[in-house]
């Protein structure tokens, strides 16, 4: 299955392909969607729905390869996202109350970062990911209050904090949980910040053989 652009293939010709809350159990597999992005959208958008994508290309995008907005929940395999340019150029895009499932597949090429995380966006899986010549390889969380309990990941690649800073702290107690084995890429001037202001909890265990490390970008 090819999406595509008349003539010669560029970045932001076309909105590129939404599924909404209306597509229920919607499959995209062998596919390439290229040429999107046109207007602030992305190559993909899922919002309010549970796509299942595998085998999918997605390339040559303009803004953001793939975007999960709030209520979007899609599981991604074995797919591709390559050559995201312009505007904020992030291969994949988690906005708050979006839940990302994916393994085994590769970002290239971003020129920002390859993933980038919202507060209160959730990342599941992360086997098998291969992470090359984006701005930054690994999770680029946007800093920001933490107002709900938030995981990050171990899966070979550090998490960068170089937008804003981290408040962990709200009416609801949030724990921010750092597994074992994670790096924090801290840009200049960027803290986190735990309990200030409201109530709130940093549980970071490592171990001997798998330290957390935390330094600057």
């Amino acid at each position: 299955i090819l999406f595509t652009t008349a003539g010669a293939i560029s970045a932001g010709k076309w909105s590129g392909v939404a599924f909404g809350a209306g597509s229920g159990g919607s499959r995209m597999e062998h596919a390439v969607v290229e040429g999107g992005g046109w207007n602030y959208t992305a190559g993909i958008r899922v919002a309010g729905s549970a796509p299942v994508l595998k085998k999918v290309t997605v390339r040559t995008t303009e803004l953001r390869g793939i975007q999960v907005f709030a209520g979007g929940a899609p599981q991604i395999t074995a797919s591709t996202v390559t050559g995201t340019t312009g505007g904020d150029a992030t291969g994949i895009y988690v906005g708050a109350g979006g839940r990302l499932q994916v393994s085994n597949t590769q970002i290239r090429g971003s020129t920002t970062g390859a993933i980038v995380l919202e507060p209160g966006a959730e990342l599941i899986g992360l086997t098998g990911m291969v992470l090359t010549e984006n701005g930054q390889d690994g999770v680029r969380h946007r800093g920001g209050t933490l107002g709900s309990s938030e995981t990050w990941k171990s899966f070979g690649y550090p998490y960068f904090l170089i937008d804003s800073p981290v408040y962990v702290r709200g009416a609801a107690s949030p724990v921010l949980t750092i597994e074992p084995g994670v790096v924090v890429k801290a840009g200049d001037g960027q803290t986190i910040s735990v309990g200030e202001g409201a109530s709130g909890t940093l549980n970071a265990i490592g171990t001997e053989a798998r330290p957390i490390v935390f330094t600057t970008a």
